[in-house]
């Protein structure tokens, strides 16, 4: 029998060809009553413990393992949008690099 990562080998080797479709869309987005469960609670505590995972599990319709990956996920985004917000305020301080020539204001 093939491991997974021999069937990974041989789909990268020989790929599907573009028409073969089996009809189904796969959505990876979630209902949002249980996005907005999510994010509710995500607002009150940004690292549920396990027993909390399991709890928003069963009220979301969701698998411990997605709620802990959208968890995860929400706290890396944030994480960039902070800093993005730093670098966006960060004070210019009147000089620019244009053609390896250093130019004042």
């Amino acid at each position: 029998p093939l491991t997974a990562v021999d069937r990974y080998r041989l789909r990268k080797k020989f790929p599907f060809p573009p028409t073969i479709w089996d009809g189904d869309n796969t959505s990876y987005c979630f209902k949002d009553r249980s996005r907005s469960y999510l994010v509710d609670f995500y607002m009150t505590n940004k690292y549920p413990t396990p027993a909390e995972k399991k709890e928003i599990s069963s009220r979301s319709g969701l698998s411990v393992t997605q709620v802990s990956n959208w968890f995860k996920n929400r706290r890396q985004r944030d994480r960039m949008t902070q800093k993005q917000v730093v670098l966006a305020g960060k004070p210019d301080n009147g000089y620019t690099l244009s053609h390896d020539i250093i130019h004042t204001r």
